[in-house]
């Protein structure tokens, strides 16, 4: 689990540095939907189950990388983007508490110009995905301050 967190890091850096990734963000993404659970309430096989989890989590990450590679920006593919990492909220664990760490990241690093700077920059739909998190930076700071 830290060795993820720590490529999830060092995969942030390259891309920030990189040019274009949209093939990496398109594969990533498509990991991330990896399902997690059977259809139709059927239940999966643990085996199938703990595979998918960790594919589903790859993808996060990955998503989470890119999301993370640009710190106090919006580039185009970011509210797209955002608003497919927020439908993880809620997965199983361990995703669900990268996606928060990611949010936490996301709003320390935007807050300040998020409604004259980056909010234009959202559709409504896209709005609606990405402030249902804002409350993960709240969170993470009372966690820090009551451990």
């Amino acid at each position: 689990m830290e060795v993820r967190e720590l490529a999830k890091g060092t995969l942030s850096s390259i891309l920030h540095g990189s040019g274009n990734f949209s093939d990496l963000l398109r594969n990533v993404v498509e990991m991330s939907r990896t399902p997690v659970k059977g259809k139709r309430n059927a239940e999966m096989d643990p085996t199938s189950l703990a595979n998918n989890i960790v594919t589903r989590h790859a993808g996060v990450l990955g998503v989470s990388a890119a999301v993370l590679s640009s710190p106090y920006d919006i580039p185009q593919w970011m509210p797209e983007t955002l608003s497919e990492l927020s439908t993880h909220m809620n997965d199983p664990t361990p995703i669900k508490e990268s996606v928060r760490a990611t949010f936490a990241e996301f709003w320390r690093t935007h807050l300040d110009e998020w409604e004259i700077n980056f909010k234009p920059k959202f559709s409504e739909k896209q709005l609606d995905y990405v402030l249902e998190t804002k409350h993960t930076r709240e969170m993470s700071w009372k966690c820090r301050e009551h451990p």
